[in-house]
């Protein structure tokens, strides 16, 4: 994404480094977490009482999740709203730079199922 700001009569177009925001990280963690669990967006505003163009404005980042919403999907899909707002780890291609409060640099690695059995 490139940003353009006009100075006098100069437009100066500034490259955006995409640095991902929460609520991208929560839609982006939701969709993963969905995913691992089998549960599309239908069935997903089923079980929370939403139509599925609801959710999907959520899921694209179109609309953020409150944290009412971000309570239940965390109930619902077996994990907690810390792991919902935590961005991923492991350098995926979407995040390559960690947001300050988040890390520290480096590549990031992929989040451990908090479920591992000893064959993993």
């Amino acid at each position: 994404m490139r940003v353009a700001h006009t100075v006098g009569m100069t437009t100066l177009t500034i490259a955006n480094t995409e640095t991902p925001t929460i609520s991208s990280i929560v839609a982006a963690n939701i969709r993963a977490e969905a995913a691992r669990a089998g549960i599309n967006q239908v069935k997903l505003g089923r079980m929370l009482n939403m139509t599925q163009s609801q959710v999907s404005r959520r899921w694209n980042g179109s609309l953020v999740w409150t944290l009412d919403e971000m309570g239940a999907v965390a109930q619902l899909l077996g994990v907690s709203v810390a792991d919902l707002v935590t961005p991923p780890r492991g350098n995926s291609g979407r995040y390559t730079n960690p947001p300050a409060p988040y890390g520290t640099g480096g590549d990031w690695l992929p989040r451990q199922d908090s479920n591992l059995q000893p064959s993993d």
